[in-house]
């Protein structure tokens, strides 16, 4: 639904807001391919993982 509207979607905004259930990877992935930021709020099982680069 993302990538059909995302012209759309962008027109108005460049932030996406979804609720707790949106906020899984394969919905992540597709909103930030289309250049939308996205905020929401994480699920309460959500596990947070990140890379440090080391610098």
């Amino acid at each position: 639904m993302v990538k059909r509207k995302e012209e759309d979607l962008k027109r108005i905004s460049n932030i996406l807001v979804a609720d707790a259930y949106f906020s899984r990877k394969p919905f992540v992935d597709k909103v930030i391919e289309s250049g939308l930021t996205l905020v929401s709020k994480l699920a309460s099982n959500a596990v947070l993982r990140y890379r440090y680069t080391g610098e």
